[in-house]
């Protein structure tokens, strides 16, 4: 048994390369192998600043270098809970609940001020 680290779903199987969430449908060891250009061009229209404000251990990276998973997490965290917790569970968890498994407060996630998602 396995908590997503993205969603806080907690799978009954471990999530490995490869597996994707059922809850989130985030698949770990492709959508969270991010590039500093990759999280500037798809969450900050390009903004380095604001990259480097919201995750400092980060300033020195290229654009080329791959972010720790536990930044690309935090971004496609915000950007599942502001497309409105899309799941392909039959039955909705209270995904409060499941997002505090993992330290997060929905309500907070929501305010967070980042651009429109696709």
């Amino acid at each position: 048994m396995a908590i997503c680290r993205i969603c806080g779903w907690n799978s009954q199987e471990d999530l490995l390369l490869g597996d994707i969430c059922e809850c989130c449908g985030n698949e770990y060891g492709f959508d969270d192998d991010m590039s500093v250009r990759t999280l500037l061009e798809d969450y900050l229209d390009g903004n380095r600043e604001a990259l480097c404000q919201m995750v400092p251990e980060i300033a020195s990276y290229t654009m080329e270098d791959t972010v720790p998973e536990d930044v690309a997490w935090r971004f496609l965290r915000i950007k599942w809970v502001k497309n409105g917790c899309i799941s392909d569970l039959s039955v909705k968890p209270d995904y409060q609940e499941q997002l505090k498994q993992i330290g997060y407060d929905l309500d907070a996630l929501k305010k967070f001020k980042l651009p429109e998602f696709p």
